[in-house]
């Protein structure tokens, strides 16, 4: 029967042995080979705190590129990437970074979200909309296949849905979030629409109301490698007895 064993995230395989005690005298030693599953890392290119076609926002929208990353900040990064056109809305001043990044960039040529999003459904934990995604210590990648509508959203990670995606009332994302379609956020409350990490977008970016996104690399790596987050189950290789 196939045994599975919880141990330290971020070994490959190891080596378990213990003692097996049959009586007073008798004892012997058991040594059990096992493997982790293989999460390939993925290689996200972070153009901006916000990547979108047309990104046009509205409301009380507050953008940074700086990284808020304390332990290993990363250089800044625009706060609006775009392939073609970015309007900063009533509030350009809430639309910040760093030097030497700009507010907003062109990018040319635009990136591929869709061979972005596809490279994600292989590694992916969970594949079906669910509220909440993950936690502080447990990290997830989420691939959704088509349109997904969601209020009041908390997720840690990488939330990929292919297709549109629209978040209304509030929404609290660590990590990053890639969208092959449109996205619309429309955050209502005094604490809106929250992204601490970074999100990409194939098609439109359409924010209105509250929404807070910043920059932060911390939240990318972590939602990158979540096993760094959590124990990783691994499977029993082989076994003997000696």
């Amino acid at each position: 029967m196939k045994k599975h064993y919880l141990l330290a995230a971020g070994l490959c395989c190891g080596l378990i042995v213990g003692l097996a005690s049959h009586g007073i005298a008798a004892s012997k030693a058991i040594e059990v080979e096992v493997v982790s599953p293989s999460t390939p890392p993925v290689n996200v290119p972070i153009n901006g705190a916000m990547y979108g076609n047309i990104v046009t926002n509205n409301g009380n929208t507050t953008i940074n590129g700086a990284d808020a990353c304390t332990t290993n900040p990363q250089p800044p990064v625009p706060a609006i990437a775009y392939n073609t056109s970015a309007t900063l809305g009533s509030h350009p001043s809430q639309v910040t970074t760093a030097p030497p990044a700009t507010q907003t960039k062109l990018i040319s040529p635009p990136m591929d979200v869709n061979a972005l999003a596809a490279s994600f459904q292989s590694v992916a934990t969970i594949t079906s909309p669910q509220n909440p995604i993950g936690s502080p210590t447990d990290y997830k990648i989420a691939y959704i296949s088509g349109n997904w509508n969601e209020s009041n959203l908390e997720g840690y990670g990488v939330l990929v849905v292919v297709g549109d995606f629209k978040a209304t009332a509030k929404l609290n994302w660590n990590g990053l979030i890639i969208v092959t379609g449109e996205t619309e956020i429309a955050g209502g409350g005094s604490t809106g629409a929250n992204i601490r990490g970074a999100l990409i977008s194939g098609g439109d970016i359409k924010s209105n109301g509250n929404m807070n996104t910043g920059y932060d690399s911390c939240q990318i790596q972590l939602a990158l490698n979540p096993s760094s987050t959590n124990p990783m189950e691994y499977s029993v290789d082989r076994w003997r007895t000696k």
